[in-house]
């Protein structure tokens, strides 16, 4: 199980080296989550994308997580 957390105005990691890790996992026939995060940078700021990001990783090891930013 494998999570992609993609920052869309990423300066360090550029986007299309997200989207062909996707492709070649797909093309691959193996599962690969890529979740793509509008406005952030490297590292994530925004208080939605920070839960979002604790959502996706509780849920991909089936766990319950109280994925609330203060």
């Amino acid at each position: 199980k494998i999570i992609v957390a993609q920052a869309e105005k990423d300066g360090t990691v550029s986007v299309s080296q997200a989207d062909y890790i996707a492709k070649i996992f797909s093309l691959k026939g193996k599962a690969l989550t890529l979740v793509k995060y509008p406005g952030e940078d490297h590292v994530l700021k925004k208080v939605s994308s920070l839960e979002n990001l604790c959502q996706q990783l509780a849920s991909l090891a089936n766990i319950s997580a109280d994925c609330k930013w203060k």
